[in-house]
């Protein structure tokens, strides 16, 4: 007579349960990056406006506020209003970075140029207001002032990318969190012999995007040049530089796991293998999911590479964080990287 045993069922920890549980820690770095790039925001605005009171008795009693095309003062205002909506301007600004930092701020890449552009941002604000009222003092009117000087926007917008950069070079570096459960059976693998490596890499442009991206780019500069306009030349070349360094680069997986960068190297953001819960295709929409094209983060925090619509490569790792990159033969890299995520375990 044969004995059979009943062995307990292990019941392994849902991946929700697992998630729920590992949320804390990118929240908690998110709300400490929302409070402190915030802070500092702000805090130039701040710096911004007392310095400016310092000017009160150089300044006219109106200042010029706003300028039509042709650069000449159209508007003026007190200084104490003028500043104080400058101050309302700023505010909103870091307050809406600051709660998109504190709940999309999923991975630390997104976190990153969120952060980024929040101090940008502030930064932007102070040095356009001391710009706007530095150029006045001694003037007996606000009318009398003149047109807006061209440097005044050259430094607003590009002297803020310094402290921009530094803010996000700060953004502490994720702890690793391994992924414990195996990769569901469902998801496909790669065909390797033991300790085969394979490596997959492509690359990211879409041409068409690049092409009218870089023709915008030398419309805007031929424009500045024939209408002799220092403000939209200094508009021309930001936006050509935004898009240079947002524009992506490649992606490659191996062994190690997947990672994408920027056609500059930079920015770049990188999957553990030991940290991929599955890899999958799927099917992307720029506009509909992500708001546009480049590195983007939709509203549910996931972070995605996005150059077109189409085919794209999902990655699902641990801590309910997320990756989605647009790239052809995505079905080669969703084998392997379940391949490399199974040999991870």
């Amino acid at each position: 007579m044969t004995s059979t045993e009943t062995q307990p069922l292990l019941t392994p920890v849902s991946h929700f349960e697992a998630n729920r549980q590992n949320a804390p820690r990118w929240q908690a770095r998110a709300l400490s990056a929302a409070v402190w790039s915030s802070v500092a925001a702000f805090g130039f605005i701040v710096v911004a406006a007392l310095i400016a009171l310092l000017w009160r008795a150089e300044l006219p009693r109106f200042v010029a506020a706003h300028w039509g095309s042709s650069g000449i003062p159209t508007r003026t205002t007190t200084l104490p209003w003028f500043l104080i909506s400058m101050l309302i301007l700023g505010l909103v600004c870091v307050a809406s970075f600051g709660l998109m930092i504190r709940f999309l701020g999923r991975e630390r890449v997104g976190l990153m140029l969120l952060v980024g552009t929040n101090v940008s941002m502030g930064a932007f604000v102070a040095a356009l207001l001391l710009g706007v009222l530095w150029f006045q003092r001694g003037a007996l009117d606000g009318f009398a002032a003149g047109p807006l000087p061209g440097w005044v926007l050259w430094v607003a917008l590009f002297v803020p990318i310094i402290p921009g950069v530094i803010a996000a070079r700060l953004v502490p570096r994720e702890a690793p969190l391994a992924e414990t459960q195996p990769v569901p059976a469902e998801y496909p693998r790669a065909v390797l012999n033991p300790g085969e490596n394979r490596v997959w890499l492509r690359r990211l442009h879409n041409r068409a995007v690049l092409w009218i991206s870089t023709g915008v780019s030398v419309l805007l500069l031929a424009l500045a040049w024939f209408v002799q306009s220092w403000a939209l030349g200094a508009f021309a070349l930001a936006f050509a530089l935004f898009l240079v360094i947002t524009m992506p680069g490649k992606v490659s997986v191996d062994s190690s796991g997947v990672r994408a960068q920027g056609l500059l190297g930079f920015p770049s953001v990188t999957v553990p293998a030991n940290e991929i819960r599955y890899a999958k295709v799927t099917q992307v929409d720029p506009f509909g999911e992500y708001g546009g094209w480049g590195w983007r983060i939709d509203t549910g925090g996931r972070f995605g590479i996005v150059t077109r619509r189409g085919e794209a490569l999902a990655v699902e790792r641990s801590g309910g964080r997320g990756l989605t990159i647009s790239c052809d033969d995505a079905a080669t890299a969703t084998a392997l990287l379940n391949t490399y995520a199974d040999r991870a375990r």
